[in-house]
């Protein structure tokens, strides 16, 4: 809209592109990052990463990772959940930014405990806590939607027992949009829990 484009301002900054990048988005007190898709690896990115992996990683604003050309409004969101704080940020956030998408939650997890349960004749309790989680995913996820501004949209909570990498592979065609919180700061965390995130 031409609202928002008269809104927009121009800088051009000399220095170190993450610092510069973390600098300007405290300074203006910026409520979203937004970059370019990360280019490809140099010698010391093996090491530290590349911009926008590292201000993926550290930032406590909302960064989105723009990888094509838009083609107008987000017009579906798909939001992984694991009830961590920085999931719970990236669906709130998506609402946000995406008001009048279809939003489907995605809970997935390693191979079934309940299988194993049954299988192996291990206590109901391991049954109870899958059916507890389940529960929880989904009352969190439509708490957060019927919170949001925007009424009258379209929600839809997927349980999946499966690997996450697997589940959010077949998934990668149906969404405009991929909303994913990261765990941790340092590197050294980021790559023992941050990987799933990483990898999208």
């Amino acid at each position: 809209p031409q609202a928002a484009r008269s809104a927009c301002s121009r800088k051009v900054a000399v220095g170190d592109a993450f610092n510069v990048i973390d600098r300007e988005a405290q300074v203006q007190r910026a409520g979203l990052i937004v970059l370019g898709e990360p280019g490809k690896y140099r010698y010391a990115d093996l090491f530290i990463g590349t911009t926008a992996e590292r201000v993926v990683r550290t930032s406590p604003i909302p960064v989105l990772v723009v990888k094509g050309t838009a083609q107008g409004p987000y017009r579906r969101v798909l939001v992984p959940l694991d009830l961590s704080e920085g999931a719970m940020r990236a669906l709130a956030t998506s609402l946000a930014i995406a008001p009048n998408a279809e939003v489907r939650v995605v809970h997935a997890w390693r191979p079934p405990l309940a299988a194993l349960a049954q299988r192996h004749g291990l206590p109901d309790s391991i049954v109870k806590e899958n059916e507890e989680i389940r529960a929880s995913i989904e009352r969190v996820a439509k708490r957060a939607v019927t919170g949001s501004v925007t009424q009258g949209r379209v929600l839809n909570v997927d349980m999946i027992e499966d690997n996450p990498y697997a589940v959010l592979r077949s998934e990668r065609g149906w969404p405009d949009l991929l909303a994913m919180g990261t765990h941790a700061r340092s590197r050294l965390a980021t790559d023992m829990i941050g990987n799933l995130a990483r990898h999208m």
